[in-house]
């Protein structure tokens, strides 16, 4: 983990892993070995335009990580994306808008409610319907 520069790092709830959104040309959010600090994978499926410049965060399991991005020029009023991961592939397993331009997230302790604080008030949505919806 040398020479790069993070916006947001997480543990994962296991402590083998951490999640982080990297500032670079690329835009990317990746999972890293704690214990060796050896990069295992980027996760995949974030265009270019958008920017992972902000809070990456792991469900309760450790299975997904999830991160809130921002495209660069935007023009419309809702520009705020949320993206999830499986962490073990790094592969994108579910994207959606959200109000606002927000930039961050949290999610409840039981895992049920993912919360994004875009368009002046709280914006929640149901973390386990989700899962169900993604198979995860």
């Amino acid at each position: 983990m040398g020479g790069e520069l993070f916006f947001s790092v997480a543990f994962s709830p296991d402590e083998k892993t951490i999640a982080a959104s990297l500032h670079s040309q690329e835009q990317i959010v990746s999972i890293w070995d704690a214990k060796t600090f050896k990069k295992l994978h980027d996760c995949t499926g974030l265009d270019r335009t958008s920017i992972p410049e902000h809070p990456v965060l792991y469900s309760p399991d450790g299975k997904l990580v999830i991160s809130v991005a921002l495209p660069f020029l935007e023009k419309e009023p809702d520009p705020a994306k949320i993206f999830i991961w499986e962490v073990a592939t790094g592969k994108l397993l579910y994207q959606f808008r959200s109000q606002g331009i927000g930039t961050q997230i949290a999610l409840s302790r039981d895992g049920r409610w993912l919360v994004h604080n875009g368009g002046g008030t709280p914006r929640f949505w149901d973390f386990e319907k989700i899962r169900r919806e993604i198979g995860k």
